[in-house]
């Protein structure tokens, strides 16, 4: 029961990370390279997963970034929520 829940799981964040890197919007999630690496250094499904905690974080600390925001104004330009 638990191996088709564990390769639909595995599928699901694969894909996920794949679309990520294909938008080009997958470096904004996870470190993808080191200068001295030849290889990426997280494969689809890393990125798949760390994407699913970055919109966690995002609903759940929404009104945290907001504060701090105030605090420092200047930095609101970079910020898109």
């Amino acid at each position: 029961m638990t191996l088709p829940v564990l390769t639909l799981a595995y599928g699901a964040a694969t894909l996920v990370g794949r679309k990520l890197r294909q938008r080009g919007v997958a470096h904004y999630i996870a470190r993808l390279s080191q200068s001295q690496r030849s290889r990426s250094r997280h494969n689809h499904f890393y990125t798949g997963l760390s994407a699913y905690s970055w919109v966690n974080f995002t609903d759940t600390y929404a009104d945290l970034v907001d504060a701090l925001l105030q605090l420092n104004p200047g930095k609101r330009p970079f910020y898109q929520h």
